[in-house]
């Protein structure tokens, strides 16, 4: 059904959303999560400064994004390439000093949502302590709680269809009944392998 409205968005009974970059920007996380990387490396002998590491690592993430980062940060940095191990555990759990914001337009339709009483649900890729991590970190407002969260790597990373089986299992709710909220071609590409609609989180309509 080609959605023209949030009439015909509506129509659905189970929702489910992708996280990173659907529900809020993923950046936010990650940029934080290299200050704090760059402080506990900023602590080993000959690794420089905080806030030199932090520009470093900033940089090579713009240049060549998040493929092995850390790995190559060392090597410029002439640092223990061991550290790698504690450089991703620091960015997978540290406490982020500002709170995480929900994009505006999806805050307001899981506000939406929650108050017509439809199920919700994240399907997320990704380490599943990062994930619970970042989710911890997500400024909810009145909504903690609500999304209840599939980590997909528990399972079978999308796009396999194994975390939208699971959540149809547990929800009770029928392939014609759910929808798909994402921002990539994984997420599109894993709703069409279970059979269930799926629009972009930048076509969701405003009215």
């Amino acid at each position: 059904m080609e959605i023209r409205s949030r009439s015909d968005l509506y129509r659905y009974r189970l929702f489910v959303f992708d996280l990173d970059d659907t529900i809020y920007r993923e950046e936010d996380y990650l940029l934080q999560g290299y200050d704090a990387v760059s402080r506990h490396l900023s602590g080993k002998t000959g690794c420089g400064s905080s806030d030199y590491i932090f520009d470093r690592l900033v940089t090579l993430f713009r240049e060549q994004g998040r493929h092995k980062l850390f790995d190559t940060l060392l090597e410029e940095l002439d640092c223990d390439k061991s550290l790698v191990a504690s450089c991703v555990d620091v960015l997978r759990t540290f406490r982020v000093k500002k709170k995480l914001e929900m994009c505006p337009e999806v805050a307001g339709l899981l506000q939406e949502l929650k108050g017509r009483n439809k199920k919700v649900y994240i399907l997320t890729n990704g380490n599943p302590v990062q994930q619970r991590n970042k989710i911890s970190n997500i400024n909810w407002g009145n909504m903690t709680g609500y999304p209840v969260t599939v980590f997909a790597d528990e399972l079978s990373p999308k796009p396999s269809p194994a975390g939208i089986e699971q959540i149809l299992l547990q929800s009770g709710i029928k392939e014609t009944d759910t929808i798909l909220i994402g921002d990539s071609e994984v997420d599109m590409q894993c709703a069409a392998n279970a059979g269930i609609a799926f629009i972009n989180v930048t076509s969701v309509p405003l009215h």
